[in-house]
């Protein structure tokens, strides 16, 4: 009888410790499961957020960006239109079809950022950073009374090819509309790093726009893992577009 109780009350420890061990590791894979579950949730939610905050910069960029441009046409417009009603100037009949001219290519980019421009991460392809800027610079030397100096050597890069292609444009629309005689371009590469490098002297020292273009490639340009360095002395504004590596 004794012996009976002893071997009963052994296997009732064992089956206790065997219960034990088993929840515990019930509990240990539930609670791995829940920081799975809850980490998984953190980065969907991060993403969600880190969206709707680009979204929301990206339309207020947008946005400044179209109301300076049409401010600006406008107010140019109107003192033409003053010149060409009051004395029939044939120079400000000029100037207000370069305008129209310029707005509407400026409004053709902004439609065309609108389309391309995807809030994820851009799918990148090996791209030649020279040949997009060669093929930019066809559309800007007819615009510009500025001397246009360049010297492009071949570039490859692994970006998005229209965050590159808008890049390029703003940084050559900004130095075709304020530079004063010259601009110089520049693709290469330096310290096994691709850069492309813009500089242009400005009309008078007070001469600045918003921003608002730059604003925008230097965004792309981080999406792209490139940065964008700017630099203003003495008359001359330089923009330095490098990989980051």
């Amino acid at each position: 009888m004794t012996l009976h109780y002893f071997s009963s009350l052994q296997n009732w420890n064992s089956t206790y410790h065997e219960l034990k061990t088993f929840l515990t590791q019930l509990l240990l894979w539930e609670l791995i499961l829940l920081i799975a579950v809850s980490y998984v949730f953190y980065q969907l939610l991060h993403r969600y957020t880190r969206y709707k905050e680009e979204a929301k910069e990206f339309q207020n960029l947008l946005i400044q960006a179209t109301s300076h441009k049409m401010g600006n046409f406008l107010a140019a417009q109107k003192v033409d239109l003053e010149l060409v009603k009051e004395t029939g100037s044939k120079n400000a009949l000029d100037r207000l079809q370069k305008g129209y001219a310029f707005l509407e290519r400026d409004f053709r980019h902004i439609l065309q950022l609108i389309r391309e421009y995807e809030f994820e991460q851009p799918e990148r392809e090996i791209l030649d950073l020279a040949r997009i800027t060669e093929k930019m610079l066809g559309q800007f030397s007819a615009e510009t009374n500025a001397q246009l100096r360049y010297s492009l050597y071949k570039t490859e890069i692994n970006a998005s090819l229209p965050e590159i292609q808008n890049i390029v444009f703003l940084l050559l629309d900004n130095a075709t509309r304020y530079s004063y005689s010259n601009i110089s371009v520049r693709c290469g590469e330096y310290n096994k790093k691709s850069y492309l490098y813009i500089g242009n002297d400005v009309q008078t020292p007070s001469t600045k726009g918003t921003g608002v273009g730059l604003s925008i490639a230097a965004r792309m340009s981080r999406r792209n893992n490139m940065q964008l360095l700017t630099r203003f002395k003495k008359g001359h504004y330089s923009v330095l577009l490098a990989e980051n590596k």
